[in-house]
């Protein structure tokens, strides 16, 4: 496991934390509109172009490796190891940041009021560390779009494509993050720390799989 990225995304997250009681209502105010009651994002149509791409982001994560699996059947040996690799960190990567931790266990539990119900709804507002657990249904921490973002370019990096596995990384979260702002469905430390999650998640993932679970014999 890369330690050095691990001990950087722990402070980002720590930073974040600290941030987050002068930053996370400040930030949330500014795409939103009182005369017209309603956040920027609710009103554009390129905000709703990419928060449904998301969706469309989701699956293909979910066929495409599983289309190169089968592809690479009569390839060689070397080639289906790399290939078999890939696809076993992305499913779990997949099925364990953004799917398990951030979309289950925090974000349907923690009880965060989204930022647009608490500036036009009336809702308390909450830091990011306070759970509300007797409020299932407010669940903006953490963001479950982001951590689908931070996420795009993770099959590359594995496939070793590092430049293109890190930019796709950033501009998943960059892009992504950016229409949650200013939809008013998430606060600035909800943004971060989905993408935190996600790649901390990851890295553990890989260290576990290349070395406890790549050591069969491919045939």
């Amino acid at each position: 496991m890369k330690i050095k990225l691990v001990v950087t995304l722990v402070i980002a997250a720590l930073i974040t934390l600290g941030l987050s009681p002068l930053l996370d209502q400040q930030l949330a105010i500014v795409p939103y509109t009182l005369l017209s009651n309603k956040f920027y994002g609710e009103t554009h149509l390129w905000v709703k172009i990419i928060y449904y791409g998301v969706n469309l982001s989701t699956a293909l994560l979910i066929v495409i490796p599983l289309v190169i699996l089968v592809r690479s059947r009569h390839d060689s040996l070397e080639q289906k190891k790399l290939v078999r690799r890939m696809v076993l960190i992305s499913y779990l990567s997949l099925a364990i940041g953004p799917g398990l931790l951030v979309n289950t266990l925090f974000k349907e539990n923690w009880g965060r009021a989204r930022p647009y119900q608490v500036i036009r709804d009336g809702h308390p507002f909450s830091l990011p560390w306070q759970p509300h657990f007797n409020r299932p249904a407010d669940n903006s921490f953490p963001s479950g779009h982001v951590s689908i973002g931070a996420f795009i370019g993770i099959p590359f990096l594995v496939a070793r494509r590092r430049k293109l596995g890190v930019a796709l990384c950033a501009l998943g979260f960059v892009s992504v993050g950016i229409v949650r702002w200013l939809q008013g469905g998430h606060y600035f430390s909800d943004i971060i720390l989905a993408a935190i999650i996600v790649w901390l998640s990851t890295l553990l993932i890989i260290y576990v799989v290349d070395r406890y679970m790549l050591n069969r014999k491919i045939s």
